[in-house]
């Protein structure tokens, strides 16, 4: 249910809403960052080295040009990110600025912005915590540290999954590590533009379009690429709402009766619980 439902639930086990909000921002801030460095690293590497030559075909190429446009919507997040996040003055500024401008286009009768008040009072709300956050956070090197470690290690384990695909079909080739999470980048950034969550339909055909050549280089054919498709798209994207089920289930047989029988407990402050239980 994303960044709502997850202050929601934390709600309900006693960490209050703008806590709840905190947490979410600062996890998504440092999850961008990170997001943003491992794919510039690997597209900027691919333009010096040249090392992915399998894109020449019409799709290939389709999924190139999109990358690069996902890139650079990446890039716009990034740095409205960072000017908002590093700069109370700056980033308050910026925010009105993009508010006015958006305010002032029409499509036809469709207007982007409605009540300007309305939106700037809620946005501007969200960036004041958002920027309360980033100054609690930038106090504590430790939890900076540990978020950043936690979001690289996601992401590597993330794009090293269509390289270990392709060893379970096509052997162990370890050199192949670094080209398949260049082009699960590539896939990554060419669905980022699509509404649909998890870019689904994009990410389909773009990895069907940059791994079909490497897949036919070692004597595999269609057959197998599908099976490559499914599992890794049930892995990188079904699995978490199957997991999201078995909690759902979870808690209407067992968790929610465990909340009522301690919400006294859950509903006390984090940090007034850990003295409870030291003493």
């Amino acid at each position: 249910g994303g960044q709502p439902f997850q202050v929601l639930y934390m709600s309900k086990y006693g960490i209050r809403v703008g806590e709840g909000v905190s947490i979410t921002m600062g996890k998504y801030t440092f999850s961008q960052i990170i997001f943003f460095l491992w794919t510039t690293f690997f597209l900027m590497r691919n333009v010096i080295t040249g090392n992915i030559q399998n894109v020449s075909s019409i799709a290939g190429g389709l999924a190139t040009t999109l990358c690069w446009i996902g890139y650079a919507e990446l890039t716009v997040v990034i740095v409205t990110v960072l000017i908002i996040s590093l700069n109370k003055r700056v980033g308050a500024s910026f925010v009105v600025g993009i508010l006015k401008l958006l305010s002032k286009i029409h499509i036809g009768k469709f207007r982007i912005i409605k009540d300007y008040k309305k939106t700037f009072r809620s946005v501007m709300r969200t960036v004041n915590i958002w920027q309360t956050t980033t100054k609690q956070y930038s106090k504590s090197p430790w939890v900076v540290f540990v978020s950043f470690a936690g979001s690289l290690l996601f992401y590597a384990i993330n794009y090293s999954m269509p390289f270990f695909l392709y060893s379970a079909f096509a052997g162990w080739h370890p050199e192949m590590w670094v080209e398949i999470v260049t082009l699960a980048v590539m896939i990554d950034m060419s669905s980022a533009f699509n509404p649909i969550p998890m870019g689904t339909g994009t990410a389909d055909l773009s990895f069907t379009a940059l791994f079909s050549s490497l897949f036919v280089a070692v004597g595999l054919g269609t057959g197998v690429q599908v099976w490559a498709l499914l599992i890794w798209r049930f892995f990188s994207y079904y699995i978490f709402i199957v997991q999201g089920a078995f909690i759902l289930v979870y808690d209407i047989i067992i968790g929610d009766k465990k909340l009522e029988k301690n919400k006294e407990y859950w509903a006390t402050p984090v940090r007034q619980r850990r003295k409870t239980k030291q003493n």
